[in-house]
């Protein structure tokens, strides 16, 4: 704790505002005006944290202070100080009395304060912060924590892209200014459990209140035990792979494997995930597969905080990492570089929802040491780097990737359909105007480079198109060569018409391909066009995809009054109605569990949408093909008739469109 002088030392910089009065308070209880005040009432505040001590009566039998007239607590005779979390802004009076065995009440003591919200700097949108929980990053009691510290500054700070933040400010962090806060703690001999935390509970709760509001967070090491700590995840949920001791050496290189369950039929791979943009892969174990390296021969601390994902009662069908995934709305992007099964979790993404507004990357790995204690350090140490500026810039909203546009025509002002012209001339706005996108032809998508266009829009939407992908304006070859970006990596949204690429490039077999399929002229409508995000919100079993990030931002209504909530895309007025959808009854799949799980199954798929008024499972009009150890990149198909990019005479509900529009781009990049 600071002396009464250092803290008003501190009161002139930071504008505290302290007093100290002898006189008594206008306070509730029996003041005895012959008993003596308390003396010595002295005041220290460190931060927010106010403590108050005052010189021992003889013959009180309690002390009873009193904060702004109300009684905040009694303590016995034998305590002679009280330490108090004070809010920011308020005028605080806090007053000391004691009690004698006769039950007389003193007169008290009192002092004044009022703490100011801490400023904090603002340089321009976008920015990073890192909590700091010493006076300077010098002052950390661990070298890896000064380390990053440090690195951090360097790269963030003095580029003016990120400042320190004391656990005071995050109270006040705006999350539309600084989208990003970095907490890494990595101590010998901490303890497991958050609450080793270097955070008292009044932090935690402004750091859960800044994910809620937006925010998104980069736990590293031990503080990973954050996202149980602000009850992002429940407790049963939190780290159990754990280590804080002083390490050893070792002659192996420590790696990182981003394809979980890499020796599985089933397996997940994160390998182009903006997360490990730019490190190269490599197999200095010879473990038999490539991974990326972090961490060098020599002594290392080997401080694990990570989540054993066999620990949690979940059943291993499909396996652990789907139970998982589900239960915390998450995703395992990284485990141990040996590790081939599903057994435990190093680096996890909490996505968005679940009552949060921001994302958490979680990366608990014991190879992520920021200083390794070697003569000549880390051997590693440019990929340890990377990696932490690829999360802080994905988790600030900086994305490294652009996303491609096929121009099937020699403008897009020469288009043949006016949907199409409307799709590419938004496209052009916010994304090739902000060097975020390019337009391509099918004759450059052989050389697309996916490290670069990390995303790919199709976009086809023509009155009297024929259904089947052979009428798509697509030859041979341009098939060929999307089918090679999405093997590679590349991620594809297919819309309107074009959601029969995903058939033509055999991601899915022919015989899966889209059925429910017009592309009339239409006609008028006074009813409003909407998407559930409920598969089968009538059933027994439901499938709810309201949080997933492509209908983030849209509001919910019940337009047409079916008794339930739906996200409204096209308004009343004359529409195309052209739908190229699946139809999951024609495709001989038995209804148990139901048409929709069997669909995924055989497709490897997530349904995220059906027509606004659908309560059962008949339909999927927006489905998410994930990535399979055959094309490494995911397909988001919406066929649905709704989604009209130039409705004629104009669409009230034309922000929803571009904004879904917008979300799946989005997160195709990242």
């Amino acid at each position: 704790m600071k002396t009464t002088y250092q803290y008003i030392a501190a009161a002139l910089i930071s504008g505290i505002t302290f007093f100290s009065s002898c006189s008594d308070v206008d306070l509730p209880g029996a003041a005895n005006e012959g008993l003596p005040t308390v003396s010595g009432l002295t005041s220290s505040l460190d931060r927010r944290e106010l403590t108050l001590t005052w010189n021992a009566v003889p013959g009180a039998t309690s002390y009873v202070i009193y904060r702004n007239n109300e009684v905040e607590a009694t303590v016995d005779a034998n305590q002679t100080s009280y330490v108090v979390l004070c809010p920011y802004g308020q005028n605080l009076t806090f007053t000391v009395k004691y009690t004698t065995a006769e039950g007389l009440m003193s007169l008290g003591e009192s002092v004044e304060v009022f703490i100011e919200a801490p400023d904090v700097p603002i340089t321009g949108n976008m920015m990073v912060g890192y909590l700091l929980t010493a006076a300077s990053y010098n002052q950390l009691p661990d070298d890896d924590e000064v380390a990053a510290a440090e690195w951090f500054e360097q790269n963030y700070v003095f580029q003016g892209t990120g400042a320190f933040i004391t656990p005071d400010q995050i109270a006040t962090l705006d999350p539309k200014v600084y989208t990003a806060l970095w907490i890494h703690i990595d101590r010998v001999g901490i303890g497991i459990g958050y609450e080793n935390l270097p955070f008292d509970s009044q932090v935690l709760g402004d750091i859960r209140n800044y994910a809620v509001n937006g925010g998104n967070l980069y736990l590293t090491k031990h503080a990973t035990q954050l996202v149980n700590g602000i009850a992002r995840i429940d407790d049963m949920y939190a780290p159990g792979i754990f280590g804080d001791g002083e390490g050893g050496s070792g002659d192996d290189v420590w790696c990182v494997n981003p394809v979980i369950g890499s020796g599985q039929p089933v397996s997940y791979n994160h390998r182009t995930h903006a997360l490990f943009a730019g490190i190269e892969g490599d197999d200095p174990n010879n473990y038999g597969f490539y991974n990326f390296p972090l961490e060098g021969p020599g002594q290392r601390e080997d401080h694990n905080c990570m989540w054993d994902l066999n620990a949690y009662g979940f059943s291993g069908d499909p396996n652990v990492v789907a139970n998982w995934e589900a239960a915390t709305n998450s995703t395992v992007l990284a485990t141990w570089g040996h590790v081939a099964d599903y057994c435990c979790a190093g680096i996890v993404e909490f996505k968005k929802g679940s009552g949060f507004g921001g994302k958490i990357i979680a990366n608990g790995l014991s190879a992520y040491e920021f200083k390794q204690n070697i003569d000549g350090g880390n051997i590693y140490q440019g990929n340890v780097e990377q990696l932490t500026a690829n999360a802080l810039d994905y988790l600030r909203g900086i994305s490294k990737f652009k996303a491609a546009y096929l121009l099937t025509a020699d403008s897009y002002e020469n288009l043949p359909d006016d949907d199409e012209v409307a799709a590419a001339r938004w496209f052009k706005e916010n994304y090739i105007d902000n060097d975020k996108g390019a337009f391509v032809t099918t004759a450059d998508l052989a050389t697309l480079d996916v490290a670069i266009y990390k995303a790919l829009w199709i976009h086809i939407d023509r009155v009297g198109l024929g259904i089947g992908y052979e009428n798509l304006p697509i030859d041979a070859e341009g098939f060929a060569a999307i089918r090679r970006y999405m093997a590679n990596g590349g991620n594809l949204y297919l819309s309107k018409h074009a959601t029969q690429v995903i058939s033509g490039i055999a991601r899915i077999e022919d015989r899966f391909a889209p059925g429910i399929f017009s592309s009339g002229e239409g006609g008028e409508g006074t009813d409003v066009w909407c998407v559930n995000n409920v598969i089968g919100s009538g059933m027994e079993v439901k499938y709810d995809h309201r949080d997933h990030v492509i209908f983030a931002g849209i509001k919910l209504t019940d337009p047409n009054n079916y008794g339930f909530p739906n996200f409204p895309l096209e308004g009343p007025g004359l529409r195309e109605d052209h739908n190229c959808m699946w139809d999951l009854n024609a495709f001989g799949f038995p209804g148990t569990p139901n048409v929709v799980a069997n669909w995924q199954d055989a497709t490897s798929s997530t349904v995220l949408a059906t027509w606004g008024h659908v309560q059962d499972y008949c339909c999927a009009g927006i489905i998410e093909f994930e990535a399979n150890d055959e094309f490494l990149g995911k397909a988001i198909c919406n066929g649905l008739s709704a989604y009209e990019f130039n409705q004629t005479g104009g669409n009230v509900y034309q922000d929803n469109v571009e904004l879904l529009t917008k979300n799946t781009i989005d997160y195709l990049m990242e």
